[in-house]
């Protein structure tokens, strides 16, 4: 029997070697996570191409097969089952999703864009002089997240749009609309989900969105601009081509709600 500090000593000792990063990226891109918590290598798998819209389903099941020696026996082989959400014809091309990937992912993890990836989501830095950077997620339809949103809305709220706020949020768990939280006099218990969810004024959401849409518009000329780079013959990197011009057509989605809300705006 090993004792346990040489048994730690082996695995730093073997923790130490230098890793090839040519092998671990060979087998992290065609590892696939099983749903009893096991990575796998599985034969043939990294031969289906990726559909965003393809729902799949993997099961490990155990299957009968005979045996290689003579006597033909049937042994138990754990075999990984995949079923997607519709009918292929003969001759068409099978298609499974690898997961619910962003762009991002697959551009760096696979070496592929799907343009038209349902579940693409794309982030962006919202910048004010003396406050923290906020991120904001534009989900594949637009949609800004709340978080964001909120986080906005509290920066930009004056004394008495907080005042406002707790007093609104106040009303609502006394009638019994909100009973999810508890309200204090002060912000700083109070989460800024609860206080700034919903507009607290129609000046403030101004200024939210319009600095939203600032940032919207500068990332997305910063997409198409590097897009235009990376097509030049001296590039000609197809992969950043078609990643940068899909996350432009993304935030321009955004874009545009904002601009059907606020013409005034003038994007």
């Amino acid at each position: 029997m090993e004792d346990d500090n040489n048994k730690r000593r082996r695995r730093s000792k073997r923790s130490s070697k230098k890793i090839d990063p040519w092998s671990v990226a060979i087998a992290a891109s065609r590892a696939n996570f099983l749903p009893d918590f096991r990575y796998s290598l599985t034969p043939m798998l990294d031969m289906f191409n990726h559909d965003s819209m393809a729902t799949t389903r993997a099961n490990v099941i155990l299957a009968s097969k005979n045996n290689d020696d003579d006597n033909n026996d049937q042994v138990k082989e754990e075999m990984l089952s995949l079923r997607v959400n519709r009918l292929y014809e003969a001759g068409e091309e099978v298609f499974i999703s690898y997961g619910d990937l962003t762009n991002l992912d697959t551009l760096v993890d696979y070496g592929f864009v799907d343009k038209q990836n349902t579940q693409n989501k794309e982030s962006i830095a919202v910048r004010m002089l003396r406050y923290p950077t906020t991120i904001a997620t534009i989900d594949y339809d637009g949609q800004i997240d709340s978080g964001a949103i909120a986080s906005l809305r509290q920066l930009f709220a004056n004394d008495v749009e907080v005042d406002q706020a707790h007093a609104r949020l106040r009303d609502e768990q006394e009638n019994g609309v909100r009973n999810d939280v508890t309200v204090s006099p002060s912000t700083s218990t109070t989460t800024t989900m609860s206080l700034f969810a919903r507009p607290i004024s129609d000046r403030n959401e101004e200024e939210v969105f319009s600095l939203l849409a600032s940032a919207l518009d500068g990332d997305m000329d910063e997409a198409r601009t590097g897009a235009k780079e990376a097509s030049l013959p001296h590039i000609n990197d197809e992969l950043v081509v078609d990643y940068l011009t899909a996350r432009a057509n993304h935030l321009e989605k955004a874009l545009k709600l904002i601009a059907k809300k606020y013409p005034e705006f003038g994007y």
